[in-house]
């Protein structure tokens, strides 16, 4: 296997229908390697781009999805909620090409079971001047609140006023799905 620096190259290397299964293997050994860099901050700002890059087809975001992701993801989140490059890195992350987590009901998922919603919210709270933050976790939340577990939590948590707070304060513009 690739060493570390090349994973994120071998992934996307990848372009036949018959390398399906080798973008899996890749994409499952990027994964296992992110989650053991958690402690590391340095090494989740490494990795969280390498984890959306990666995304480069169906076959690909499939094996995201499958091998939890949108989880690793939010771990590193709330790992790091002290750091605002690492919280961006994250919500950057969260914005997968294709992926439309309302058609999408294992990711929806994995970002309810992941306490995502809440922990997008505590970052916009944390860092509310912050604009490259605000905009990063708002572009986020559109996309995770499009499944309507997530909305309804979004509800329950008074993520509306946060938002529109940080939308009018930062001249954010943005389509949420309420």
């Amino acid at each position: 296997m690739a060493d570390e620096e090349d994973i994120g190259e071998e992934v996307g290397e990848l372009d036949s229908k018959g390398e399906e299964e080798k973008r899996g293997a890749a994409i499952a050994a990027l994964l296992q390697k992110s989650s053991t860099r958690l402690s590391e901050s340095r090494g989740v700002l490494e990795f969280l781009p390498e984890i959306n890059e990666s995304c480069v087809d169906k076959a690909a975001l499939k094996a995201l999805v499958d091998g939890e992701a949108i989880g690793l993801i939010f771990s590193a989140m709330k790992t790091h909620c002290d750091n605002p490059q690492v919280l961006v890195a994250g919500c950057k992350a969260l914005v997968f090409k294709g992926l439309k987590y309302q058609y999408n009901a294992p990711a929806s998922q994995q970002v309810l079971g992941s306490g995502g919603v809440a922990t997008i919210m505590a970052a916009i709270k944390r860092f509310p001047d912050d604009r490259d933050l605000q905009v990063a976790a708002i572009v986020a939340l559109s996309h995770v609140v499009a499944g309507p577990e997530n909305r309804e939590a979004l509800m329950r948590q008074g993520g509306v006023e946060v938002i529109l707070d940080s939308v009018s304060r930062h001249n954010i513009r943005t389509s949420l799905p309420f």
